[in-house]
């Protein structure tokens, strides 16, 4: 490998490794710091917004609460209950259960366990016996605190309910008996179901045991074993909240990954939970993650195989370059061998000359053998000076003398004057309207009579030659040769160009390389389209007078 290639491979390479180094640190910092940092701020905003909706519910249940025990202890605070005077009480009792709309019933029992009142109508089924015994009597009798009990289903009314129980106390202090409400849940349970939540995030609230009293999105009343059927209390968030524990964390249940909010109702020891599934919460996270990935994808693989394409041009523009600085190198090193070449070769073949035609002066009636060498002298010395003529040409071209020229004028010499086999049908779609041109004719006849002549020489079977012209925008005129020849192999197109090149048996490979020469002299562009088999095309390209 050269050290020219070398330097083109060491400027590209470094300019592929810097662009991967600079765009994949961009990437690294997305990846570690930018998208993690969306994801914690989406992560947090979640939280906060889970935590404020469980506290807010929270907070109605626990108030709710309060104020049905405060109702209930306010009740048990008239007279009418610290003296015990059963008959006084049921009136007081059904009022309260008629302008309180949580409120369903009342129960009294007595220091010994027995229900001895009711806003009932029929209290007998529950006097039978004592239920001194029983939390709800021993807790607010004994121990003189309210006593909550987990909801019950009432399938008959279809009713959820809980009910309280605060001691009743006489004026001097004494507990004297208990006081029971039964609070209805179903407009809770309702609220909690409607909750207007964001997509995906869940509402429940859980008693004492774990189990579902309501839930945000799904009716209770239609599973097949009806409300408070649903057992969570297995799950962690049901566990934390029931513990006291008001936080965020995560976990999996049923497959899902979750995020869980809890916060207790602090009065009765129930809890509410919100929670919603991550792959929900992060959509929109993930989304504008691959986005961005995507984008930056394309920032970096399009702008690279640019890149890549680009050096691959520069490196082509240089290729021709250098091809081009061997090709005049070779025509420098011809130009110095050519004028001593051209003397000691002239010399000779003017002597040849002179002599060939001293002996057809002198031979007045030669024979047909004489006369058929002396031919065949004269011809090879024509041959042989017009290689000369070649070799000085395209080492030394002279300076064009450029006058404006009808091209179509001297192309129709060329085929006139060319030697063209009866088998080659000529195509001559050049016309009187074609532009003029400002150019040197002289080097115009030889460049198409050395094209017109090799598209000739490649037919030798027969075929078609096409001549035509082309206008390329205002500017340009392009002049095409074709034939139906053999075409040029594809690992030879870019050498027919290359001084002392040729693939013919008798040719020395200085036409088309003269030609070239002669059209960079004059400032045009020659070009060849060629397929194997089907034939090839020459193009000239001038400069109209107008595009001067």
């Amino acid at each position: 490998m050269n050290k020219g290639i070398k330097r083109r491979l060491s400027w590209i390479l470094k300019l592929i490794i810097l662009y991967i180094v600079v765009v994949g640190t961009v990437l690294l910092v997305q990846g570690l710091y930018i998208i993690p940092y969306i994801k914690e701020n989406v992560m947090e905003s979640e939280e906060s917004y889970q935590e404020e909706i469980a506290n807010n519910v929270s907070f109605v249940m626990n108030r709710e609460i309060i104020e049905f025990r405060n109702e209930l202890q306010k009740l048990a605070s008239l007279h009418e209950f610290t003296e015990m005077d059963i008959e006084a009480q049921k009136p007081i009792m059904v009022n309260q259960t008629e302008i309180d709309r949580y409120m369903m019933n009342h129960f009294v029992m007595d220091s010994e366990g027995y229900y001895v009142s009711s806003s009932l109508e029929d209290l007998s089924l529950w006097q039978t016996k004592s239920y001194s015994d029983k939390p709800f009597f021993t807790v607010p009798f004994i121990k003189g605190e309210t006593f909550y009990s987990n909801p019950k289903y009432r399938e008959s009314v279809g009713e959820i309910s809980s009910y309280m129980v605060v001691p009743i106390e006489s004026a001097a202090g004494e507990r004297v008996g208990t006081l029971t409400g039964t609070m209805l849940l179903n407009d809770l349970i309702e609220m909690i179901y409607k909750y207007d939540l964001k997509n995906g995030a869940h509402i429940t609230l859980v008693d004492t045991g774990g189990a579902v009293i309501a839930s945000s999105g799904i009716d209770l009343y239609a599973l097949e074993d009806g409300p408070l059927s649903l057992d969570y209390s297995e799950l962690l968030g049901s566990h934390k909240v029931l513990k006291g524990e008001s936080k965020s964390f995560i976990d999996e249940h049923e497959g899902i990954t979750y995020l869980h909010s809890v916060s207790p109702i602090l009065s009765n020891g129930w809890g509410v939970i919100v929670e919603t599934p991550m792959d929900v919460l992060m959509a929109e996270t993930r989304t504008m993650s691959r986005f961005l990935w995507l984008i930056n994808g394309i920032l970096f693989i399009v702008p690279l195989i640019i890149l890549i394409v680009y050096s691959r041009q520069i490196d082509l523009e240089r290729a021709r370059s250098e091809e081009e600085l061997i090709r005049k190198e070779k025509l420098s090193v011809l130009g110095q061998l050519s004028g001593g070449v051209a003397h000691e070769l002239r010399n000779p073949l003017t002597a040849i000359k002179n002599a060939s035609y001293f002996l057809n002066m002198a031979i007045k009636k030669p024979e047909p053998e004489i006369k058929r060498t002396l031919g065949i002298l004269d011809k090879a010395t024509s041959t042989s000076e017009d290689i000369i003529s070649s070799i000085l040409s395209l080492a030394n071209p002279r300076t064009p003398i450029k006058k404006k020229v009808n091209i179509g004028n001297i192309l129709q010499d060329i085929i006139t004057q060319t030697t063209i086999p009866d088998n080659i049908k000529v195509l001559n779609k050049l016309d009187k309207s074609m532009p003029a041109v400002l150019t040197d004719p002289g080097q115009i006849k030889t460049i198409f009579s050395n094209i017109i002549l090799n598209a000739v020489q490649a037919m030798p079977e027969g075929g078609k030659l096409t001549v035509k012209y082309a206008l390329t925008g205002k500017e340009c005129l392009d002049i095409s040769v074709s034939d139906t020849g053999p075409g040029i192999p594809a690992e030879n197109i870019d050498k027919i160009f290359e001084p002392l090149f040729t693939t013919k048996a008798k040719g020395i490979g200085l036409g088309l390389a003269l030609t070239k020469t002669l059209v960079d002299t004059l400032g045009g562009k020659i070009s060849v389209k060629s397929r194997v088999g089907e034939g090839t095309t020459f193009t000239v390209t001038l400069s109209l007078i107008a595009g001067k």
